[in-house]
């Protein structure tokens, strides 16, 4: 037997709903956050009846705080929901062998039907339980196949699915009072390391990893500092995920000394890859990191990761993001177009270029200098003229008598040339 317990006008997270199902059985579904499945295995023994288990509930909850539950007690699950949710009283019981026969009056409209269904079965003058179960087994699953016969069984009351237990997401943190607060970095990492081991472990143990890991220290004179990083792979590997938090704490070290640390893991799947076998290894993705960490603890956060081109016409626009981590994509085999490269100077080079019937004819600029014999161009962009940071710029493509082939541009509402690059 299962009972079926139905907040209606309640809704609540998992975890509350699993600590309140624990309270009456260790076997127990959550369909959805206002409901609760229960096994009555082993609750049956000690009351009289199922009427009577069903009132011992209601009772419970209702010394809870939960007036308005509704108990229902049946043979299979989705019996025992569908009385809960669409049947007034506050405990109800279907006795075994009576399920179609309670079911029959219930609107077809609460099956799980699909928009079609649903009007198929109006089309065809089926409004409750009981119509619908008379239907042929044959035909309805002629035409909509197994999803439909699984209906058909639902509205007879002779579903017997199993009870798909609820498994609370596993959490993997870990809060260390300390007796006497550390000052000094290398005592502080002894202490991280030996919760590292632990979490990891259990990471492991749940075939999972970490894509971030938070810390929380509290400090001394009541204050606080919170860390969190996001790793571009997941990893399980507790020396490597000290060595970030060594490298992060050095380059931002901690205001005051340290009373008490949190660590929480973000569990995720662990990452999976398989090494192709005309190219060569790629570096592991654990030591990448470390070293991504120690490049950002010399140039700066803001200074370094992937380039990516930002939304709008302005030239050489980009931004840098935090480095995926992902395995580039191998090189086409097969014959490629071949294209001049502009090797970009950066910063442009500043340069003194001679107009004459709005054509450039000479150019000069520290290292580079001749007579322009041919040219392309101009090129005008502009935009942003509504902030602070508008550009308007003509483009030049131009061969010098040198041999030398360059881009140049001006910034035509200051009237100065530059020389963004050079093509090979």
């Amino acid at each position: 037997m299962f009972a079926c317990l139905y907040f209606p006008d309640l809704s609540f997270n998992a975890a509350d709903l699993g600590r309140l199902a624990n309270e009456f059985s260790p076997l127990y579904e959550i369909p959805n956050l206002n409901t609760i499945l229960l096994s009555l295995q082993g609750l049956e023994r000690r009351h009289e009846s199922h009427a009577a288990g069903g009132e011992w509930i209601l009772r419970e909850l209702q010394m809870r705080g939960y007036a308005r539950a509704r108990v229902a007690i049946a043979s299979t699950l989705d019996v025992a929901l569908f009385a809960a949710k669409h049947r007034s009283q506050a405990v109800c019981v279907v006795p075994p062998g009576t399920e179609s026969r309670f079911l029959a009056g219930l609107p077809v409209a609460c099956l799980p039907l699909s928009p079609g269904m649903l009007e198929t079965l109006e089309s065809w003058g089926i409004r409750n339980f009981g119509e619908f179960a008379a239907l042929p087994p044959m035909g309805i699953a002629e035409r909509w196949g197994e999803e439909g016969y699984r209906l058909l069984m639902l509205a007879q009351g002779k579903s017997n699915r199993p009870l798909v237990q609820y498994l609370a997401p596993a959490t993997f943190e870990q809060r260390i009072e300390l007796e006497d607060s550390i000052e000094l970095l290398e005592p502080l990492l002894l202490v991280l390391n030996q919760a590292l081991v632990g979490l990891c472990r259990g990471l492991q143990t749940h075939t999972l990893a970490t894509d971030r890991f938070t810390l929380a220290f509290g400090l001394e004179n009541h204050l606080e500092d919170i860390r969190r990083n996001e790793l571009p792979v997941p990893i399980d590997n507790a020396k490597t995920l000290l060595k970030l938090i060594q490298l992060e704490l050095e380059a931002r070290p901690l205001r005051a000394a340290v009373k008490a640390l949190t660590i929480r893991l973000r569990p995720a799947s662990p990452r999976h890859t398989q090494n192709n076998l005309f190219l060569p290894p790629a570096p592991e993705p654990q030591q990448l990191e470390i070293t991504l960490k120690k490049i950002a603890r010399l140039v700066g956060e803001d200074r370094m990761g992937s380039p990516e081109p930002l939304d709008t016409h302005r030239p050489d626009s980009y931004r840098f993001t935090r480095f995926a981590g992902k395995p580039c994509e191998p090189l086409p085999t097969g014959p490629r177009e071949m294209r001049l490269i502009l090797r970009v100077f950066r910063p442009p080079l500043s340069a003194a270029v001679r107009m004459e019937k709005e054509r450039p004819l000479h150019l000069r600029t520290a290292g580079i200098g001749g007579k322009i014999v041919s040219f392309s161009g101009p090129w005008r962009t502009s935009g942003n003229w509504w902030t602070t940071s508008e550009w308007d710029r003509e483009e030049w493509d131009v061969c010098l008598d040198s041999g030398g082939v360059y881009r140049i541009y001006s910034e035509r509402n200051q009237s100065v040339w530059f020389v963004e690059g050079c093509y090979d």
